[in-house]
């Protein structure tokens, strides 16, 4: 299963259970886990805390992991998924959720929007995998289509401009408080507590499910980066010493796992190390890459990264997006689309 090493939470809303009952089943399975009031309070723990959304005459509440990390998380996930199906009586309801947290500390604010918008552009096709009691507006996940101008006014306040590079407390700020919390994606945790929380999903205890809907989220998430940093970043700058001869050259190619070796007054090959393949160049060939007939502090970067793609040494960046599936693994469209032709 493709999921990155972004760090994730989970919060399992169940009924029909005790929280006593629910805590000592997870320990059982060998998860530190305890029972606590209500609080937003990021443990090293599991815990089992009540919820006010929720009410049931057995008994109800929300289990809330640590922070969890790749195959060792789902791992731990699972042994609590194992757990909660062992206990007589617990289940969910149409007023359970499943939230997720996906760590956004590494993020800046631009990232964090463009997950933001692309959730809100695909939001129809995300509802029809969702029950119906989970699209369009419910009560505890409003839909967010509605609120991509708002995000984006924030990101441009707290951004001065400089939408792709804001990344502090000070400058998410802003956009935490742009919408409330109670939207399908909640970024009031992005200034304090560093995490994007989608709180779309229904309630369940099925591995399979939580583990395929974190998945997805995972990959959209980092292709929203993706996407984002493809369209702003600038181009690193090159300074090219004037002792070596196309140095701006083969700076640019080193930056692509290409080395340019000088062949003795015969020209200069071009070795792409990851395959060992190989191409020579001669001097006038060299001398293209640059804007100005010996003038070699006006090398043109897209020359030469040109010139790499036509050698299938460099891909295109990826600026457009192609739809909700880009970036997600085919097991995980795969799902969607079964959970697609089962709820419709």
């Amino acid at each position: 299963m493709a999921i990155s090493n972004r760090g994730f939470g989970i919060e399992i809303e169940f009924v029909g259970a005790r929280n006593g009952q629910v805590a000592q089943a997870i320990r059982d399975a060998g998860i530190d886990c305890a029972v606590e009031s209500y609080n937003h309070i990021t443990r090293d723990h599991w815990k089992v805390v009540t919820d006010a959304s929720l009410s049931h005459r057995d008994g109800c509440g929300e289990v809330v992991s640590p922070i969890l990390q790749g195959e060792a998380g789902l791992e731990a996930l699972k042994k609590v998924t194992e757990a909660l199906n062992s206990v007589q009586g617990l289940h969910v309801n149409r007023s359970c959720g499943l939230h997720v947290h996906l760590d956004s500390r590494d993020m800046t604010i631009g990232e964090i929007g463009r997950v933001f918008e692309r959730y809100a552009s695909f939001e129809d096709s995300i509802d029809n995998i969702m029950p119906r009691s989970r699209r369009g507006n419910s009560r505890w996940a409003n839909s967010i289509t509605g609120s991509v101008d708002s995000i984006k006014r924030a990101i441009d306040t707290a951004g001065n401009g400089a939408i792709q590079d804001g990344r502090t407390t000070r400058e998410k700020r802003d956009l935490a408080y742009a919408i409330g919390r109670y939207y399908k994606i909640n970024l009031t945790n992005v200034a304090d507590r560093g995490s994007i929380e989608f709180r779309q999903h229904s309630g369940t205890t099925d591995f399979t499910k939580i583990s395929k809907w974190l998945t997805f989220l995972m990959q959209f998430v980092e292709t929203s980066i993706r996407l984002q940093r493809n369209g702003n970043s600038a181009p690193k700058q090159i300074k090219a010493r004037k002792s070596v001869a196309y140095d701006a050259v083969r700076k640019i190619a080193d930056e692509n796992k290409v080395t340019v070796e000088w062949m003795r007054g015969r020209g200069f090959r071009w070795i792409h190390r990851p395959t060992d393949d190989f191409a020579i160049f001669n001097y006038t060939e060299m001398e293209a890459m640059y804007d100005g007939p010996n003038d070699h502090n006006a090398f043109s970067r897209n020359k030469i990264e040109r010139k790499l793609r036509e050698l299938g040494w460099m891909a295109e960046a990826q600026t457009t997006d192609t739809g909700l599936f880009d970036g997600i693994t085919q097991d995980v469209q795969n799902w969607m689309q079964e959970r697609d032709e089962e709820l419709n």
